[in-house]
């Protein structure tokens, strides 16, 4: 999820803590909040540029062991504005708002490894946008509504049963999306995905695996209509071998979950683009790599993004 979403969330699990609680009002706020941030700490990779950003972004600090590392350091770090608040407090309000940035997380269709070092696979569970809107009010409504009536428990009710309900709601179109899917293809859908959309809860986007190609397209919900919008040849056979293990492709396969390549000739020179054809809208690629090969099959250049002429 984005920054904001997360911030509210520890603001909101700040508001939600105060009645249970003698530790102060503002070291709860802090731990929470900071505890909301933590685990995107690694987007210190970025100042490397994209590719160890995408290798390591929601890698070891969404793990277990980042959430309790990040949690004692926000807790000594709260501790240290604050002497006379007890640790174990402190920890505990910043893992409670880490483990819900990693869970909301886990509801995109990113991927998290939350099970690292046990597994490193990434975990992605195609509920929500990395941007979802009506989510940011529901959770900015706890400290609004606190505000307005001092009345915290009533506004964490309210705030997080209405993140609830809408979270179940979105399941519900969700699997009314795939059902759609599945009865107009019976028995050939093979490695299916249906993704978030950009009109909440009424279309989902889709991802089919047909075995040498993907098919993409949306589902509406409301009328049960479903549109292909391509059909992306995989072509991941018989590539030179540098097309799959040069430094940038190994981090973009180890992150693609839909990977599906083109080859051109340009003089002579080879280009290959890798594409995650999950983030496909319409007939247009919007996550690509690249590997470009000379004639005596020497790697030329590379990276993340098109190949630039």
């Amino acid at each position: 999820m984005d920054p904001i979403t997360h911030a509210l969330t520890g603001l909101a699990l700040s508001v939600a803590e105060k009645p249970f609680t003698t530790v102060a009002p503002g070291a709860t706020w802090w731990a929470s909040f900071l505890g909301s941030q933590v685990p995107d700490a690694d987007i210190v990779a970025r100042f490397r540029g994209s590719l160890p950003y995408l290798k390591h972004h929601r890698g070891f600090t969404h793990s277990v062991p980042g959430v309790l590392l990040g949690g004692m350091a926000v807790a000594a770090v709260v501790r240290a504005f604050f002497p006379g608040e007890p640790f174990i407090a402190l920890f505990a309000f910043s893992v409670l708002s880490e483990a819900i940035h990693v869970f909301l997380d886990l509801l995109t269709s990113y991927g998290t490894r939350v099970a690292w070092p046990w597994s490193r696979r990434r975990y992605a569970y195609d509920l929500l946008m990395i941007v979802d809107p009506v989510l940011m009010i529901l959770l900015g409504l706890v400290p609004l509504t606190a505000s307005l009536t001092d009345r915290p428990v009533l506004a964490s009710v309210l705030g997080f049963g209405l993140v609830s309900v809408y979270l179940l709601a979105r399941l519900i179109s969700r699997q009314r999306a795939e059902r759609f899917l599945r009865q107009a293809v019976p028995g050939k859908l093979g490695n299916l995905a249906v993704l978030p959309g950009l009109l909440g809860l009424r279309t989902w986007k889709f991802v089919r695996d047909e075995g040498d190609q993907f098919v993409t397209g949306c589902v509406d919900t409301f009328i049960g209509k479903i549109a292909v919008e391509a059909e992306v040849p995989k072509n991941s056979d018989g590539l030179p071998q540098l097309a799959y293990n040069s430094p940038s492709v190994e981090v973009f396969l180890d992150f693609a979950r839909f990977p599906a390549a083109t080859e051109q000739r340009a003089g002579d020179r080879t280009v290959i683009t890798w594409e995650d054809v999950r983030y496909r809208y319409g007939r247009h690629g919007r996550f690509l790599a690249h590997v470009i090969i000379g004639s005596n099959g020497e790697l030329i250049g590379e990276g993340l993004g098109p190949a630039q002429p």
